[in-house]
């Protein structure tokens, strides 16, 4: 199954199209205004790209990407004058049709796995790059998986740390209810565990681009 990734609000359905996953973001709570204050306005509509990654490691399932070639994207990222977005920023790039770069990229990781902290602990520090990621709640403090330390660390070094569902189940398959469930209580617990507003949430749909 494929992804898509989108925030999603009725007046921004359809502006991204990207193999990903699908995002929605709650905008009561941003002040695009402040965040948008000293950007620039563009005269047409502003797409960007959406980067996902899962495990960052040698070895494992297909989805693996060795460090060595994560920090070589960054690099070239870097070396290319981008501009790393909070989902808070991505959404008011969206919203506003303001950057606050000409080149911009959504960096995120998927599913919360532990090999993600050393990766990304001093990505801030040695890049000065946010990434943003989506974390399957159920999974915390797993075997394979961020622990609650390591997910309040990486708050604290500009990492956004969002919804990735409860159980990371098929929301395809549940009825609305249990669709509810899935996505309300990942983020009450991030919520709570982090003590912040959490806006994004990033679930697995078919890919109909």
């Amino acid at each position: 199954m494929k992804k898509l990734i989108v925030l999603l609000t009725a007046i921004l359905m359809g502006t991204i199209c990207l193999p990903a996953q699908e995002v929605s973001a709650s905008s009561n709570k941003i002040n695009t205004q402040r965040i948008s204050k000293k950007w620039k306005k563009s005269k047409v509509k502003i797409k960007f790209p959406i980067l996902m990654y899962h495990s960052i490691a040698s070895t494992g399932n297909s989805l693996n990407v060795p460090i060595e070639q994560f920090e070589e994207e960054i690099t070239y990222l870097k070396s290319h004058h981008y501009y790393f977005l909070s989902p808070h920023e991505a959404y008011t790039v969206l919203k506003t049709n303001k950057k606050p770069r000409k080149n911009i990229v959504w960096l995120t990781l998927d599913d919360g796995y532990k090999n993600n902290f050393d990766v990304l602990k001093n990505l801030y520090k040695n890049y000065h790059a946010k990434a943003t990621v989506f974390d399957i709640i159920n999974s915390q403090n797993g075997g394979n998986f961020l622990s609650h330390y390591q997910l309040k660390n990486l708050k604290r070094s500009h990492i956004a740390i969002q919804n990735h569902t409860f159980h990371h189940m098929d929301l395809d398959k549940l009825d609305q209810q249990k669709q509810v469930e899935e996505m309300s209580t990942g983020k009450d617990n991030l919520d709570t565990l982090l003590s912040q507003k959490t806006i994004a949430l990033a679930y697995e749909v078919p890919y109909n681009c």
